[in-house]
């Protein structure tokens, strides 16, 4: 089992494409390429409902604040409400003309947002079931949406390589974001809890202080992310990756990743907190599970199984770590069989560098006898390449 993760949860026919975890930290709701969201339960692992009704994937979750009702966003450009209590279906959202890839719930629980592949962002009213409006602005698809902690905004995420702020209650657009020269293109945003920061992912991770949309900050991230979630307490961000399986937690107070959580191959779908900030959860993809981690546990990984090599150095941001960590991204990563001793070294490595961080002449056997030869063989690759 990989050091932080606290149990795997099996039972989806198809791909997991999106999860989320109840206000009371009881129950977490994944979805699937199945066409259904199935309901588990944090403390046991245990599935308690299948929540069929969808004719595609189920392609994002969103519980309300007080968890009286669920959110489901499909493929089949429908959203669904459903009943908490009873885990059955109150009402069927329909509107969009094309795939529903996100949705997410105003803090009163009176509206209901959606991104779809239509270019669309939907603005729903709970209570009657039907559409307050439909947001347009977008020149390409919209992937994601999020409700910032007041109810008053509206973002949204396209690969048109922007960012939008919309008013909640009167639709109009409030501004534009952009990434680094107006390229990136955003797969995934989220709200920080207090309301002062918006993040976007896409080529990297970007944040937004709201009180000041100049004050923007970029964090390189391999992996393509595809979702992200800030922690409850705003200091950390968790993404999930659409390549080489990568669940990564970054540090906002130094503006750099702090962990990267340990797969076993597959592509990281989604990804999000427990409100009590002690469990990430993952959503597998291809491997048709989701992944329970603890935040902790997780953090004290460092940054990305590079673990013998910053035992030997004594900090992962020495500049020898910094070419074996490329090496593997850039290089290792790209084959199936790289990809194999990827997984093979992260299941063994750890007990071997808290051996070598733990003396000094281990230290500096590994560096001499196995760090720079292999440096040797990098270097040697990337001339020939």
């Amino acid at each position: 089992m990989s050091e932080g993760l606290v149990r795997t949860l099996t039972g989806h026919a198809g791909s997991v494409v999106a999860c989320a975890i109840s206000p009371d930290t009881r129950f977490i709701v994944s979805g699937s390429a199945d066409f259904t969201a199935r309901i588990w339960e944090v403390e046991s692992g245990n599935e308690v409902a299948t929540l069929a009704g969808h004719g595609g994937t189920v392609s994002k979750c969103s519980f309300s604040r007080d968890g009286s009702f669920l959110v489901t966003a499909s493929a089949d450009r429908t959203l669904k409400i459903w009943e908490t209590a009873t885990w059955s279906e109150r009402k069927t959202l329909v509107g969009h003309e094309d795939a529903v890839m996100s949705c997410a719930v105003s803090p009163d629980g009176s509206f209901i947002a959606s991104a779809g592949l239509d270019g669309a962002v939907g603005v729903w009213d709970v209570a009657a079931g039907t559409a307050r409006t439909i947001l347009r602005g977008h020149t390409d698809q919209v992937f994601d949406c999020a409700i910032s902690p007041d109810g008053r905004t509206i973002a949204s995420a396209s690969p048109d390589a922007t960012l939008r702020l919309w008013d909640a209650a009167t639709g109009a657009e409030k501004q534009v974001l952009k990434g680094s020269l107006g390229v990136a293109k955003f797969y995934g945003c989220a709200f920080s809890h207090n309301g002062s920061a918006v993040a976007g992912v896409g080529d990297a991770v970007y944040v937004w202080d709201l009180r000041d949309a100049t004050d923007r900050f970029k964090m390189t991230a391999n992996g393509a992310p595809l979702r992200c979630a800030f922690s409850p307490d705003d200091s950390l961000i968790v993404t999930a990756g659409a390549l080489y399986n990568t669940l990564a937690i970054w540090d906002l107070s130094t503006r750099k990743m702090k962990s990267r959580l340990l797969g076993t191959g597959g592509t990281v779908r989604d990804c999000c907190f427990s409100p009590d900030g002690r469990l990430i959860v993952s959503a597998d993809g291809d491997l048709k599970t989701l992944r329970v981690w603890d935040v902790e546990r997780g953090l004290q990984l460092g940054t990305g199984g590079c673990f013998i090599a910053t035992a030997a150095y004594g900090s992962e941001d020495h500049a020898e770590v910094a070419r074996l960590r490329a090496f593997r991204d850039d290089t290792l990563r790209r084959t199936r069989s790289g990809r194999a001793a990827i997984r093979i070294y992260e299941r063994l490595s750890p007990p071997i560098a808290r051996v070598v961080a733990g003396s000094p002449s281990c230290r500096a056997f590994v560096r001499l006898l196995i760090l720079r030869p292999m440096r040797s063989i990098v270097t040697a690759r990337k001339e020939q390449s």
